[in-house]
């Protein structure tokens, strides 16, 4: 080999080195600081970040089409960014993508009034928080809201149907995989156990919990819901 491959090998390789370093530091250096509030479209997640951030408890809110993000004093010594993500289905997946990196939790919210009509559109938004690469071991919350209405279920029955639903969804991926065999992709992960039929909550590595809440106005009933969001979050964030 003579002096001109060398210097062309040594060159290459330091430019190699020098993109991994590089790479290597971007990728250090991201700050897992944002608390993520998402769900479908109505759910309560705008009306949860006004309280939270503004201390509005009586605002009314309109369907979001953009990002709310603001800092907030979780204690004396942490500062977190709570990010509200628009819950209309073309935006919410492409705007989780763009946070989900930065996450060091997250908070679900839905609607317990219409949960049962709306469960698929339900399990489907959760099935994408749940097998997401950047998410799967994030402390995650799933706030069964709108309490106040006699119509709303139960976190008993939303777990169970969220688990059927969420056994479905599986069931179509893997066939979904099956299909694509040997693609290298970062897709979606698998869901919970893999050797099980059934997919059960309990399966999943992270923390999952759940909590009923009334997020309706400034009552004794409903700021006990903030309470219930704000001690979740000083138990999960270091």
């Amino acid at each position: 080999m003579d002096a001109l491959t060398l210097a062309i090998v040594a060159a290459v390789v330091v430019v190699l080195a020098i993109g991994a370093f590089v790479a290597f530091g971007l990728k250090k250096a991201v700050k897992k600081d944002k608390v993520l509030l998402l769900g479908c479209k109505g759910a309560g997640k705008t009306t949860l970040f006004l309280r939270l951030v503004h201390q509005l408890f009586n605002k009314k809110t309109t369907t979001s089409i953009e990002v709310n993000e603001a800092s907030y004093q979780l204690n004396d010594d942490t500062t977190i960014r709570i990010v509200d993500i628009p819950g209309h289905p073309r935006l919410a997946e492409n705007l989780l993508n763009e946070h989900a990196v930065e996450a060091q939790a997250l908070v679900f919210i839905i609607d317990s009034a219409v949960f049962n009509k709306d469960v698929r559109q339900v399990a489907e938004l959760l099935y994408t928080v749940l097998t997401h690469p950047s998410l799967v071991d994030i402390p995650v919350l799933l706030l069964c809201n709108k309490q106040d209405i006699v119509t709303a279920a139960k976190n008993r029955s939303v777990v169970a149907k969220l688990e059927k639903e969420l056994t479905q969804l599986r069931t179509t991926a893997r066939t979904s995989v099956g299909d694509t065999a040997g693609e290298d992709d970062q897709g979606p992960l698998e869901l919970g156990d893999e050797t099980t039929d059934a997919f059960k909550f309990e399966q999943l590595s992270n923390r999952i919990d759940f909590e009923e809440t009334s997020l309706k106005d400034q009552s004794e009933k409903c700021q006990a819901s903030d309470n219930i969001v704000l001690n979740w979050m000083k138990q999960v964030i270091a």
